[in-house]
């Protein structure tokens, strides 16, 4: 009796000694992965952008507006970060169709794309993203679907759709065997997958074990005991008749099984089972767009254990729920998704319930919390003729954000999830969505290695940044530590310098860059003609997948005629107005900010020969000719000497080396002379004083490049295009007979609410009649989001009759 006691104390001390032990490993092992994660987030800040677009469906030969939104990932604050941004229109098969480098004012920027008469129908990937979004896989840029219509050529016919398929996913990822699990499935590239679809799971003997149908959108889900060394089949038969037959995943022998339910109010419940009878600390680790929420720790006893996660320990959208075992391996994971709590709301209230033709909207906005409290918020909108431009079912700001920014891969009309949230249904298939997708926005063994990430793009704070490579031609050799110049020609003097590394790698970074046609790239060894410099493309090479052509909603022939009037009308009639841009306040200061002396040549005696005019009035340049080279040393002021080598030389912010060249230029064409006399720093490069010809034309006029000079035809930042708006205030405006076609009736980028929630709209309607959709989007300062959609009718005015 004595000995069966000592035993039994004895076991009970060795599995307390067991539990103590593993506790203080776990505690370890969680602080060190907190640590670790920590860390990384720390060092990887991230963007989201979200493009609000005046509507989703366009005309060959019309304007694609949109204003750009630029948050902090993990909070959605607005986030002044980058200085531009990269936007793009791409076909289905990832080809560039537009390109356009947009300027970021603080945290937005707004811009637009002529779509040219040229273009085919189709559907069109409109997406954008930063040069530090490059660093990250590219389902983080911004991606929208838009069509276009070229009524010209009509309905392209659809690509052959892709065969249905059905895939299964066993939540926290894993299938085990004697462990009931929770399977979700999702149905693809088939538009009956709501309606009918009925399925089963077949064990290998052919007998039905189960039977599961979709609840919404293609998704549902079943539990399921699987036994060991069983192979599940599944076959579903589709509204229309398609039979799709899979496999489920093998059932491990051994492993973990993770369960995330509702508990009671105010609580989600993770439940724990694993094929493990031994005691074993696992913990639990939460994270919220890479903000850590939770860090739970538990021991698995006779293979259960749970946690209990407050919802208010959650941010709003998706949450990732990652189980780790004692050795830090993440074991089992799946996504959470806790809706807003208290959204705001946004009231578009119109003067007046239907509209005749020309006639004043006035719209009165008011931005609030759920409270009916008024707050500001920034804001765009846009009025959209309804019937040419069905409802859009791409991600609004607030979806976009909260659920489609962190999914891979395309949601089906992810408003939808929002519309109806007290639905037990829609909240159901948020779950099956969370199931079905699996991602998050870095990888466990990047985090937990400890290494310090890599990056290969840098932040754009300051302005655009140009890269390139100096190469010798024919082997490739890199060209270090060689002097290379950028010059965007032009009254305002834009010129930057670098010295290549040991990579032959050459930067540039250009504020303001506001260019819409060349740029010169050189070397100071303009004879050396082995010297090879090619600029990196600044737009991404990296893209989604590419998708199928999908089929446009069919559009009646009135339609397509009205439609293709409304674009010619409006080419025809309003073309100045659609091409007329705001002119950017930048400064014009050149780099050098101002020079020592400066000579309007206007005033002095005007010579005929460039060496004249430097000899006789240009006193701080002394011309000199050596071996047959003119030189051109500059006066030192602080030295009260003359340098004892060249300054840097340039004509219309280009460096010319070959002084011979330019002393047989036109003076005649030169306006203006600049002369810093003093040594001038630029980065790790310094010049003996600057010597700047300005010409009247800034554009270099008629003077001859070295032919060895690289000259790039390179878009700088898009210019602002404005919106036009007729003003038909004055009757000789509303009664005159030039057409009004317009199907966007108004576009702004600055519809931001004032410090009482409140902000007027106003502008004309067009002749067209019918219902228009106006939508509003916006963001406050601490990120919260607002999404309205609201409507507005216009009628044909009356006819007028005589006596």
């Amino acid at each position: 009796m004595m000995r069966s006691t000592a035993i039994n104390l004895f076991r009970s001390l060795l599995l307390l000694s067991c539990i103590l032990v593993a506790r203080e490993g776990k505690i370890i092992a969680q602080d060190e992965t907190v640590a670790s994660f920590r860390r990384y987030v720390s060092a990887t800040l991230q963007e989201k952008l979200f493009l609000h677009t005046d509507k989703p469906v366009y005309a060959a030969g019309e304007i694609c507006w949109f204003k750009i939104y630029n948050v902090e990932a993990a909070t959605h604050r607005p986030l002044a970060f980058s200085s531009l941004a990269y936007a793009e229109v791409l076909d289905n098969n990832n080809k560039p169709v537009l390109r356009a480098k947009i300027a970021l004012n603080g945290s937005e920027g707004n811009g637009s794309f002529f779509l040219p008469t040229s273009i085919q129908s189709g559907t069109y990937k409109l997406r954008a993203y930063t040069n530090w979004m490059k660093n990250f896989d590219p389902a983080f840029y911004f991606e929208k679907r838009i069509t276009v219509i070229n009524t010209r050529s009509g309905l392209p016919a659809a690509a052959a759709a892709p065969a249905p398929e059905i895939a299964f996913f066993p939540e926290g990822g894993n299938l085990v065997a004697g462990i009931e699990s929770r399977i979700a499935f999702r149905i693809r590239n088939t538009a009956s997958a709501d309606q009918a679809a009925r399925g089963a799971v077949l064990n290998a003997g052919g007998d039905t074990v189960l039977q599961f149908a979709p609840l919404a959108k293609g998704m549902g889900s079943f539990r399921l005991l699987p036994q060991a060394n069983e192979q599940y089949k599944t076959v579903l038969r589709l509204a229309d008749g398609t039979i799709l037959r899979g496999t489920l995943p093998a059932a491990a022998s051994f492993g973990d099984v993770m369960e995330v339910t509702p508990g009671p109010e105010g609580t989600v419940l993770v439940n724990v089972r694993s094929t493990s009878r031994e005691p074993a600390s696992v913990y639990l680790f939460v994270h919220s767009r890479n903000s850590l929420k939770a860090s739970l720790s538990n021991t698995l006893q006779n293979g259960r254990t749970s946690f209990t996660l407050r919802t208010d320990q959650l941010s709003e959208g998706i949450s990732h729920i990652t189980l780790f075992n004692a050795a830090r391996q993440p074991v089992c994971e799946r996504l959470w998704f806790t809706y807003p709590r208290y959204p705001l709301q946004a009231d578009i209230r119109t003067d007046a319930a239907e509209y005749n033709t020309r006639s004043k909207v006035r719209l009165d906005l008011t931005t609030m919390n759920y409270g009916g409290v008024v707050l500001p918020a920034n804001c765009s909108v846009a009025v959209y003729r309804t019937d040419a431009a069905p409802a859009d079912a791409e991600a609004d700001i607030s979806s976009y954000l909260l659920l489609a920014s962190d999914i891979p891969g395309r949601i089906e009309d992810p408003s939808w999830y929002f519309q109806h949230t007290g639905d037990s249904i829609v909240q159901a298939s948020m779950d099956h969505l969370m199931l079905t997708y699996g991602w998050r926005r870095f990888k466990w063994q990047d985090v937990l290695s400890q290494r310090p990430p890599l990056f290969s793009f840098v932040p754009e704070r300051n302005g655009h940044i140009v890269t390139g490579r100096m190469t010798r031609t024919g082997t490739g050799v890199p060209i270090r530590d060689a002097a290379c110049y950028l010059s965007v020609p032009g009254t305002r003097t834009q010129f930057k310098g670098s010295i290549s590394d040991s990579t032959g790698r050459v930067v540039f970074e250009l504020r303001d860059f506001y260019n819409t046609g060349e740029i010169i790239v050189q070397t100071d060894n303009y004879a050396d003609s082995t010297i090879s410099i090619e600029l990196q493309n600044p737009f991404s090479e990296k893209y989604t997948p590419a998708f199928n052509q999908e089929k446009i909603a069919t559009i009646s022939e009135p339609e397509l005629q009205l439609q293709n009037m409304a674009v010619q009308v409006q080419n025809e009639f309003n073309a100045g107005r659609m091409r007329q841009f705001s002119l950017p306040a930048v400064d014009t200061m050149p780099f050098y900010y101002k020079a020592d002396v400066s000579y309007l040549l206007d005033n002095y005696t005007r010579f005929n020969a460039m060496e004249e005019v430097l000899r006789e009035y240009v006193t701080p340049v002394n011309v000199r000719k050596q071996n047959g080279r003119y030189h051109l040393p500059v006066y030192d002021e602080p030295s009260k000497g003359f340098f004892n080598s060249d300054p840097l030389v340039l004509l219309d912010g280009v460096p010319l080396f070959d002084f011979n060249h330019l002393l047989q230029y036109d003076p005649l064409k030169v306006k203006k002379l600049d002369v810093v006399s003093r040594r001038y720093f630029m980065g790790n490069m310094a010049f003996e004083g600057i010597v700047n010809f300005i010409t009247y034309k800034g554009n270099m006029d008629g003077f001859e490049l070295d032919p060895h000079t690289t000259v790039i035809d390179y878009q700088g930042l898009q210019l602002q295009r404005e919106f036009y708006s007729p003003d038909y205030s004055q009757p000789s405006e509303a009664l005159s007979h030039l057409p009004d076609y317009r199907q966007l009736l108004y576009w702004t980028a600055d519809a931001s609410t004032d410090k009482n929630g409140k902000r007027q709209l106003s502008f004309y309607t067009s002749d067209i009649p019918g219902r228009y959709t106006i939508v509003l989007q916006g963001i406050t300062a601490n990120g919260q989001t607002i999404s309205k959609t609201a409507f507005l009718d216009i009628k044909e005015p009356p006819a007028i009759t005589g006596k």
